[in-house]
């Protein structure tokens, strides 16, 4: 059936055109890209990469949410994740509570001043509970979706070295679980939450040895950490682990990796959130460090060549990552500027300069992220269903939903007329934002209204619409798409 709902313009040529909408859904053997994007630069990075599954963003800590006794200000969490979920992905944050001095002596306090500084003081750990549930239910009351992690990095900002302070991490996250868990149930939202604990730190490292308490070699795994990840959806990994005599090898990477998801995952879903390779040295040829990748723009650029097929080919049952890989999240999508003196140095981790120009590794990413996603055995998401849209269901409205980075509805408009410039319409049933892909080109609408219009290209392919919106899941219609020429 050709379409052709239009109300055109003087001088505009109306174009005709067929429309589906695909169902798509999470494929349980699939990997998601995505970046940390400085809080700032996730609408550029969707420009040049596209609708991702995921965005890892956010570190939030008590004492800056809870501004007094019993007040919890979320405002910049919700916007933030909000402006996210308009761009089509999933949120992964962090909520940091006790992290402090009292594990790491160069380390603020997260609890609030006016609790005792003590996670095992009685109030303070009431307090800690109550914290939890109130913010929980209030990021999910406003944006209807939360994939969370608590006091993230433990091995480096808990550096649990004691049986005392591991017993303190472990007790104070499964209570804190529990909390999040009561609160997502009490609003019938317990599927909308999911939790993991974020590891991290290069497992031939003498001190994350001790922390666990076992060598690498005929490992056995940490009882207070699995205590942690039995309560939890996924496993999470921060890793920076490289081979510093070889730094475009990313075997040490992968075996790093895989070693954390063998001994900790417990056969759960695991979650890259961040993996980074600082270009430090194009800067500072002589800097050396031994506790994150680092090396030249070139070597940036050889090195993620290297690992992203490698992380696809060890993703498979028997591989080092067993198959449970989930999503990789580049730390970062651009270079930031120093934040304290003398580190200028570690601001570097990057695809994109400070100028906005690309560095070598950006179309090596690209590409390879490409041609992952478009494969079905490895793709994010997977069709569901395909269904043709009739002129008169149109006229009507279409239902449509997207409930989370890999699970959503999209429309494909395939075009009669090719090679043309051409203005798109599309009106939607209630405000909401959309995202547009023509021509190899991403667009995103932002604003939340009922009608937008776009400048595209037509060149023979389909066009993909997205309805998006802040709040997941976004139930929208799609009431009329106009086609016509400039």
């Amino acid at each position: 059936m050709v379409l052709v709902l239009a109300s055109l313009a003087a001088g505009a040529q109306q174009i005709g055109y067929s429309l589906e909408k695909v169902a798509m859904g999470t494929n349980p053997a699939g990997i998601g890209f995505s970046f940390w994007c400085n809080n700032k630069f996730s609408e550029k990075m969707m420009l040049d990469f596209g609708r991702r599954p995921y965005e890892r963003m956010g570190f939030y800590s008590w004492n800056a949410v809870e501004t007094s006794p019993g007040e919890y200000d979320t405002k910049k969490i919700v916007e933030s994740i909000r402006q996210v979920h308009s761009l089509g992905s999933t949120c992964i944050i962090s909520l940091n509570n006790i992290s402090g001095p009292w594990f790491l002596p160069s380390f603020k306090s997260q609890i609030p001043s006016f609790y005792a500084q003590n996670i095992d003081d009685k109030k303070t750990r009431e307090a800690g509970r109550k914290y939890i549930y109130a913010v929980v239910q209030q990021l999910l009351k406003q944006t209807g979706n939360l994939d969370v992690c608590f006091d993230y990095e433990m091995m480096w900002h808990c550096r649990p070295d004691t049986p005392e302070k591991q017993q303190m991490l472990s007790a104070w996250y499964i209570d804190a679980v529990a909390s999040a868990r009561k609160a997502a149930a009490d609003l019938g939202m317990s599927d909308a939450l999911k939790i993991m604990p974020i590891v991290n730190g290069s497992i031939d490292d003498s001190t994350i040895s001790k922390l666990l308490g076992s060598k690498q070699k005929n490992h056995r795994p940490a009882k207070w950490l699995l205590d942690m990840v039995a309560v939890s959806d996924y496993l999470a990994i921060d890793s920076y682990d490289f081979d510093i005599n070889d730094p475009i090898n990313p075997a040490k990477t992968l075996s790093t990796l895989g070693f954390w998801t063998a001994n900790y995952s417990m056969g759960k879903p695991v979650l890259i959130t961040e993996f980074g390779y600082s270009t430090g040295n194009t800067h500072f040829p002589a800097y050396k460090t031994t506790y994150h990748a680092m090396g030249t723009e070139e070597q940036q650029r050889d090195f993620y060549g290297a690992l992203l097929p490698m992380l696809v080919r060890e993703n498979v049952p028997g591989g080092k990552l067993g198959g449970q890989v989930r999503c990789f999240s580049f730390w970062m999508y651009s270079d930031s500027k120093a934040k304290q003196k003398n580190q200028e140095r570690e601001h570097y981790f990057g695809i994109v300069r400070m100028d906005g120009s690309h560095k070598p590794s950006f179309d090596v990413i690209k590409t390879a992220i490409e041609r992952i996603e478009s494969d079905p055995a490895t793709a994010p998401s997977i069709e569901k269903s395909r269904t043709k849209i009739a002129a008169s269901s149109l006229a009507g409205g279409i239902a449509s939903r997207y409930v989370s980075g890999t699970e959503f509805d999209c429309f494909c408009l395939t075009p009669l007329k090719k090679g043309l410039e051409a203005t798109i319409e599309v009106t939607l049933g209630q405000k909401g934002t959309l995202l547009l892909f023509a021509a190899g080109r991403w667009q995103q609408s932002l604003e939340a209204k009922q009608l937008h219009s776009l400048r595209i290209t037509l060149d023979g392919a389909p066009v993909k619409i997205y309805l998006t919106g802040g709040v997941f899941p976004v139930e929208q219609t799609l009431k009329n798409v106009v086609l016509k020429t400039l």
